[in-house]
């Protein structure tokens, strides 16, 4: 888990409230949950639903219903960029970060 702070401090400093963020054990039913709520939300098709649930290791990353990265963790900066470029598709509108974000 001490692994993964890099990555969540720095989706924090630059989303803070405006992203959910959970960290959780893929032996939780409640991963379920939170994937399928996502599925649905994001419009994620059924094939590439399947695809996220059949491939979570122990170690995965997952931003709206889609598999970011599996097995080791992502350049924090790669995720935020992902997640900047989701939230613009969708027109959300993001505050410039509390906390500049190095490039």
């Amino acid at each position: 888990m001490e692994a993964m702070a890099p990555l969540s401090r720095r989706l924090r400093e630059r989303f803070g409230d405006a992203i959910e963020l959970h960290v959780v054990d893929p032996r939780n039913a409640f991963l379920v949950f939170l994937l399928l709520r996502d599925f649905w939300t994001f419009r994620v098709g059924i094939v590439e639903s399947l695809k996220t649930i059949g491939r979570i290791p122990i170690q995965a990353v997952v931003a709206n219903g889609r598999l970011i990265a599996r097995g080791e963790w992502p350049d924090p900066l790669e995720v935020v960029q992902i997640l900047e470029d989701a939230m613009s598709a969708r027109g959300v509108l993001l505050k410039e970060p509390a906390v500049q974000v190095d490039s």
